[in-house]
């Protein structure tokens, strides 16, 4: 008899996905005993290493094997937690201290903004007029990369003076753009936390692409929002929705995606899960017919939120417990 190892691979990760969770509930292993699962990354540069050493040879499946295994406890520990993905935002030993000089300026209705930190805290805020301004602490006072026109603002994590970011001191930023000439906002958060405050702002679209950390939009009392996409790798975010009608795409990977909505409005999500994922959406009084889940009455709501939702070894939640606040 021979064996495939790729479906040897995917054999043993399915064995693992499903084992682990079943151990938890018949009690051969407890909850927190695997809460560190993402500690177990290094395990994959050694398959990897190990995959390069004996290719072409007759144990050149041992890395593949080995990987898959290491997938398998990975995802199945999360499942077992209820995908309780830990913060990665305390990245770096200490937080800087020494504050960098401000920068400000304008730009111009339509503009776009792009902010990219790595290993930090970042608050962006809105504020009037048509002003933007970037303040700080780093660990030398130097700040981050800025490049400014009319119609366009980039910050980002100096790469040359921290080229790995999370062995580094964390850099903390605020940065306020001015909520009243439409912007494009894209954020870009890897290993850090953030916070984005949109409050009475005027905004095109809101991009978050949250890598091993976690984040906080509360966009509750936003003046406009055309459309929201947050894809969230290894992390967790918590979203505050508006009064307002708007689209959205949500996607997570080994993370966990919480967003409320106010009473009264109008959901409809079409939701592309497997069985890695998780979601409360029948819980919430949610109709599903396929792969739309969706409030009664949609159809003739004033607000209707429309979101395209994935979730892979991750969940989205819909008004959890206590809110999307804390």
């Amino acid at each position: 008899m021979r064996i495939d190892p790729r479906l040897l691979n995917w054999g043993l990760f399915f064995i693992l996905l499903g084992a682990i969770p079943l151990a938890v509930r018949q009690g051969y292993l407890t909850e927190a005993s695997l809460e560190r699962w993402w500690s177990l990354w290094p395990l994959l540069l050694v398959a990897a290493g190990i995959g390069l050493v004996l290719r072409r040879t007759p144990l050149d499946f041992a890395g593949g094997l080995l990987t898959a295994g290491t997938l398998g406890v990975m995802a199945g520990s999360v499942l077992a937690t209820g995908f309780n993905v830990p913060s990665f935002a305390g990245c770096g030993d200490e937080r800087g201290t020494t504050a960098f000089p401000s920068r400000e300026g304008t730009l111009s209705p339509g503009a776009a903004v792009r902010v990219e930190i790595n290993c930090g805290d970042l608050d962006v805020v809105s504020g009037g007029g048509n002003g933007w301004r970037v303040t700080g602490v780093d660990d030398n006072g130097e700040g981050p990369q800025i490049d400014a026109s009319a119609s366009e603002l980039v910050v980002r994590s100096d790469d040359v003076r921290q080229p790995l970011g999370f062995l580094g001191s964390r850099d903390r930023w605020t940065v306020t753009v001015p909520g009243t000439v439409g912007l494009d906002v894209t954020l870009a958060l890897n290993a850090g936390r953030g916070t984005v405050d949109l409050a009475d702002g005027s905004f095109g679209r809101l991009a978050l692409d949250l890598n091993a950390g976690e984040a906080l939009i509360d966009a509750e009392r936003v003046g406009n929002l055309d459309r929201l996409d947050v894809e969230v790798n290894a992390g967790s975010a918590r979203i505050n929705l508006p009064a307002r009608t708007l689209s959205a795409n949500l996607s997570v990977n080994a993370g966990s995606i919480a967003f409320c909505v106010p009473d009264g409005a109008g959901l409809s999500i079409d939701m592309n899960d497997n069985i890695t994922a998780g979601n409360n959406f029948d819980e919430r009084g949610l109709t599903r017919s396929g792969s739309t889940w969706e409030t009664a009455g949609f159809g003739e709501a004033d607000v209707r939120i429309e979101i395209d939702a994935e979730a892979n070894a991750g969940s989205i939640n819909l008004n959890p417990d206590g809110g999307c606040n804390g």
